[in-house]
């Protein structure tokens, strides 16, 4: 054990004191290695020690960050990354665990104990989510204070628990079994040199001995590397003993161990199984941080199958991957934990978290107090194949800055920004963004720019779905679904829109099953493009926000790549921006919710929007009064979509009393010889053929027709349904959105005047004259 120099140098924690701590360390005795993150950059580290002069040279004016090579300081660090571990380690040391050195990590706490005679390297053991790091192995460095996680958190040493502050403690004997038990096993050893003739058969007797204590191919193989340097007279080359690793291994376990039993061990040691309600799923340790798969899943397969390769440097077949895959999906079942799965964004404990789909795992959090990048979310996010990674968040920026890459006009700015920040929240309702414009307005650029901040992908915009199945679909493998160049949208999709918009689900039959149903739900963000104004169902349009994208000239656009590197150049701050908008509406929403305003459908997204309004550079009251203005142009855009409107409002100024008042079948009646007088094909697509239809078609467009002074009853005398239909005109109160209107006594013509929506459809009586 390092001994204690008689003057030992206080700790200091701190980036900038990097140096300083690295030769306090070696004055103390233990093996400084200056690393990059979390990875040695120097050959030969754990065979040497670093000089004082050498670590100078390493450090100084630099910003890496040192560890500890435990095996060359006969330490073993025990990490504990979450409150069950550290409770687990306590009941390991009977309720109280000596003091010893500690220090803070991003993800809980690390301690310094002594090393243990007689244990083996190439280790790293988990006893209860408490990981032992020891030997030569993958744990042999161990990152101290006052490094800096990759995420940006500072290591720091507990207050009186640093390395000369204390000595590191002894652990328990019941530990140390435990270590032994579930550790690589050690080289069966016997006294004596091993002389040339013997030295092949005596490394493949030992081999074989350790591959059927159940170890794998490269522990047996460093086990004997081991035994032909301390023994072998003169030892054998490096290959040739990796040779009779492999050829004892694979004769140690053929009468031990089936290929699905060492997969199956290696799943159960490096692999976390938990499940949904409907899917099992796989968590696996790499690279320092954890991803989450879901266990049928290609990139699971892949990784299992390395694993196995790198054991066992063997292929495993198709059909016993299958059966151990079968296995282990049992046992998420039953015996593993149950968790909400999540895609791109989810909400925890009132924080909101973002994926950033990085190599790292990361997400950001955001909160009432701002927002930060955290290396562990508390919640379990899976990645589509096809997902992108967000960008880095830099404070400081503006949403201004996205204004020049998004070709839409001043009235449309505060719908663009607050779909934005509503796309960006865990739960819904969800508006449908649908822009329309000419060819050439840069419509899909806008898609991909807005995607750009929510759900990066391979694919950013798709063709129509060819069914609500293929919708859905595409819903669970992302959080934003584009579909770009429509021409036209079905009925059935429209309704499969409405519900992806608000929440609904699909059920279809499981593939290669009679009985089982696979359930789809999902809501989601919407983008709908086309050069004309598609899916005008009155349900649609409702939940729809409508940009017109105004012509761009030619002098206005930029070639593909300069756009691309000017956005990507931008990205970084805006998305900074946009974050700082999601704060701002955390923060706000309360206050909004409580305000007493009456809102209109789609309230919450009204109110988180209008929340988000003072960091958008928005000025008070201005999202909501585009919002409502954009209502209502859907309102008559959903009117004027329907081929019976005009007939209706010609047959209702034709009333004295402004009213009709009859059954449907009466009403198709007059409506025919209304549209027979204005010059209307009654045999064109979408008119009503009989009476049931167009009771359909009222009850759709009722709300419309409501906000647009017509009002629509349905009653019942005797046996029969009846329609009531009056032109009203709206009262003072309802020229806001937010108010009901009132009706009015029955309209008398000429001396009323006519209202807005009368003065439209007159227009268009006259043109069709």
């Amino acid at each position: 054990m390092p001994r204690v120099s008689p003057k030992p140098i206080p700790s200091q924690n701190g980036h900038t004191k990097v140096l300083h701590e690295a030769l306090r360390l070696h004055a103390l005795g233990y093996s400084v290695v200056p690393v990059e993150g979390k990875a040695a950059f120097t050959p030969g580290w754990n065979e040497n020690r670093f000089t004082e002069s050498e670590l100078e040279a390493a450090l100084k004016g630099t910003k890496r960050n040192i560890a500890i090579a435990l095996n060359h300081s006969e330490l073993i660090d025990v990490e504990c990354d979450s409150d069950e571990a550290e409770t687990n380690l306590q009941e390991m040391f009977d309720g109280e665990i000596p003091p010893t050195p500690t220090w803070k990590s991003s993800r809980g706490k690390h301690r310094l104990f002594c090393q243990p005679q007689g244990l083996p390297k190439l280790a790293v053991v988990k006893i209860n989510g408490v990981e032992f790091r020891i030997g030569n192995g993958k744990g042999a460095l161990s990152v101290v204070p006052p490094s800096i996680h990759p995420d940006g958190t500072h290591y720091e040493w507990i207050t009186g628990l640093s390395l000369g502050d204390v000595e590191p403690a002894e652990l328990p004997p019941e530990i140390v079994q435990r270590l032994c038990k579930g550790t690589t096993a050690s080289t069966p050893h016997t006294d004596g040199d091993i002389p040339e003739g013997k030295r092949n058969d005596e490394l493949f007797k030992v081999g074989c001995k350790l591959a059927k204590s159940g170890i794998g191919l490269k522990s047996v193989e460093a086990a004997l590397q081991a035994e032909n340097t301390a023994r072998c007279k003169p030892p054998l080359s490096v290959a040739e003993v990796a040779r009779i690793a492999k050829s004892s291994r694979s004769q140690g376990t053929q009468s031990t161990q089936t290929n699905a039993e060492i997969l199956i061990g290696i799943a159960l040691t490096d692999t976390e199984l938990w499940h949904t309600p409907d899917a099992a799923y796989a968590t696996i340790e790499r690279d320092g941080h954890r991803e989450n798969w879901p266990l049928r899943s290609k990139s699971y397969r892949q990784w299992l199958a390395k694993q196995f390769y790198d054991q066992e440097k063997n292929a495993v077949g198709s059909q016993t991957m299958q059966d151990v895959l079968n296995t282990l999906e049992g046992m998420a079942m039953f015996d593993g934990p149950e968790y909400p799965r999540h895609i791109r964004i989810a909400d925890h404990a009132g924080r909101i978290y973002i994926d950033l789909a990085d190599d790292e795992w990361r997400a950001i959090e955001v909160a009432a107090s701002g927002w930060r990048v955290v290396a562990e979310p508390p919640v379990r996010f899976c990645r589509p194949p096809r997902m992108l990674s967000l960008p880095i968040p830099e404070r400081g920026g503006s949403v201004a800055e996205l204004r020049r890459f998004v070709n839409v006009a001043d009235n449309h700015w505060p719908l663009i920004l607050g779909w934005i920040v509503a796309s960006l929240r865990p739960t819904g309702p969800y508006p449908i963004l649908k822009t329309i414009g000419e060819q050439g307005s840069s419509k899909t650029t806008l898609a991909r720019v807005l995607r750009a901040f929510i759900d990066p992908n391979t694919c950013p915009t798709r063709g129509t779905p060819r069914s609500e199945r293929d919708l859905m679909i595409a819903a669970e493998n992302g959080w934003v679904c584009c579909f770009d160049n429509l021409s036209h949208v079905t009925t059935e999709l429209s309704d499969a829109l409405c519900r992806l918009s608000t929440g609904g689900g699909l059920g279809v039959r499981t593939h290669y099953e009679n009985s089982e149903e696979t359930v789809f739900h999902s809501k989601r963000p919407v983008i709908l493009n086309g050069i004309e104004d598609i899916g005008m169902r009155s349900d649609l349009m409702d939940r729809a926000l409508i940009v017109e994208l105004p012509r761009l000239s030619d002098a206005d656009r930029l070639p593909e790549q300069i756009f691309d590197r000017q956005f990507a150049e931008k990205c970084p701050r805006i998305f900074g921006a946009i974050l700082d908008a999601m704060v701002t509406a955390v923060k706000n929403l309360p206050a909004v919710e409580k305000s007493g305003k009456a809102w209109p459908r789609m309230a919450d997204f009204a109110q988180w929007a209008t929340a988000a309004e003072p960091a958008l550079g928005l000025a008070g009251g201005a999202f909501l009064k585009a919002y409502s203005d954009n209502r209502e142009t859907a309102n008559q855009t959903a009117l004027e979509s329907s081929p019976v409107i005009s007939a209706l409002l010609a047959l209702l100024k034709k009333q004295k009393s402004g009213k009709f008042e009859g059954t449907a079948t009466d009403l198709l009646a007059e409506l025919c010889f209304q549209a027979s007088c204005i010059g209307q094909d009654t045999r064109a697509k979408g008119w009503p053929q009989t009476a049931r239809p167009l009771a359909g078609v009222l009850t759709r467009l009722a709300p419309n027709l409501r906000q647009s002074g017509i009002s629509v009853e349905q009653g019942r005398e005797g046996n029969g349904k009846t329609w009531k239909i009056s032109m009203t005109l709206p009262s003072a109160s309802s020229q806001s959105t937010h108010s009901t209107q009132k009706s009015i006594p029955p309209l008398k013509r000429p001396p009323v005047p006519e209202t807005a929506f009368e003065k439209h459809f007159s227009n268009t009586l006259i043109s069709k004259r």
